[in-house]
């Protein structure tokens, strides 16, 4: 241990590195910021000066209003690990912003009584058999993000000139706060061969609800509309899913839209659909 000459009181302590008394206390209770020294007698705190830094990085990241938790996490990384953690928060913040900020636009529409414009058509068509390339993973909407462009940039390194359509999302189950899927990332290949890092399967053809979502629509929310329209043409035409719904992301020119597929089957599964 380094001569206690060199220890820092709390309070000055405090002062250089910008946290409170209450959060440093509350720090060492967590054996997040412990003290270098603390008083037999009088309890008070003290810390050295390599404790700076990370002090520091705790107010910044605390500014930046990440959990307790993940300050953890970060702290224990290493410099590559945290820098790749904090730029993961950072996107995850920017999504949670702007999802908020379009939810902020449908609460007052509903509080001034206006009906949401969510009108979305339907069309059905057949969906061709097709083998594809995936990877799949159990997420909860704070990091779907990440799954999806981690997951395609990871199959477009992979497939290369194998790629034989857009690539879509297979949602196997709810993803939100609360539920985490599983959704799977594919596209369509050439070849039955494997593929490094994916699953590769076989779609059977379909018949299917197809609502195309123009890109003012592509956000949460909104999107949702197009799913419940699909849905409730399948319940009108006495219809019922076969496989769970897919998300085609559909880009041209810089502009990204959605294609919503329900592939159906009668809910009387004898009789031709």
């Amino acid at each position: 241990m380094e001569s206690r000459s060199a220890f820092i009181p709390i309070g000055a302590f405090a002062a250089r590195t910008r946290l409170s008394l209450k959060a440093l206390r509350l720090y060492d209770k967590l054996d997040l910021l412990k003290p270098i020294h603390t008083d037999p007698d009088s309890g008070y705190r003290y810390y050295s000066p390599e404790q700076e830094k990370e002090a520091k990085l705790i107010f910044l990241m605390r500014r930046m209003e990440m959990p307790l938790v993940e300050i953890r996490n970060v702290l224990q990384a290493t410099d590559s690990e945290a820098s790749d953690m904090l730029q993961r928060y950072q996107r995850d913040f920017q999504c949670r912003f702007e999802r908020n900020r379009r939810l902020l636009g449908d609460l007052l529409a509903l509080l001034r009584n206006e009906e949401l414009q969510m009108n979305f058509e339907v069309r059905t068509e057949r969906v061709s058999a097709q083998t594809i390339a995936s990877i799949e993973k159990r997420v909860r909407i704070g990091v779907l993000a990440d799954h999806i462009h981690q997951s395609i940039g990871k199959l477009q390194s992979s497939l290369g000139d194998r790629i034989a359509g857009s690539f879509f999302g297979i949602y196997h189950g709810e993803v939100s706060e609360e539920s985490d899927g599983p959704m799977e990332v594919a596209v369509p290949i050439r070849g039955d061969g494997p593929v490094d890092g994916a699953t590769v399967r076989h779609l059977e053809a379909t018949d299917a609800a197809i609502v195309e979502v123009p890109p003012d629509q592509c956000h949460f929310p909104a999107i949702l509309g197009a799913y419940e329209a699909a849905c409730q043409w399948l319940r009108d035409n006495g219809k019922s899913a076969s496989e769970p719904p897919r998300e085609i992301w559909n880009c041209d020119g810089g502009e990204m839209w959605m294609t919503v597929v329900s592939p159906y089957r009668r809910s009387d599964e004898g009789a031709e659909s």
